[in-house]
C-alpha cells in the first residue's frame, strides 16, 4: 500500500496526484527516446551510404 506525505496509508487522490506528476515527466522522457532511435536510424543510414560508397570505390583503389 502507498503511504501519504504524513507517513499513513496514502488516500486514492494522493495516489492519483502523484501519478499525474510523473506523467509528463514520462511524456518527455518517450519523446527524447524518439529524438535518440530517429537519430541512431539517420547514423545507421549514414554509415550504410558511406560503406556502399567504399565497396564501389574498392577496385579503384588496387
Amino acid at each position: 500500500m502507498a503511504t501519504g506525505k504524513d507517513g499513513s496509508d496514502a488516500e486514492p487522490w494522493e495516489v492519483r496526484a502523484a501519478i499525474s506528476s510523473l506523467m509528463p515527466a514520462q511524456a518527455a522522457a518517450a519523446g527524447q527516446r524518439g529524438r535518440l532511435l530517429q537519430a541512431d536510424a539517420g547514423l545507421q543510414a549514414g554509415a550504410q551510404a558511406a560503406i556502399r560508397v567504399h565497396e564501389s570505390d574498392a577496385p579503384l583503389n588496387r
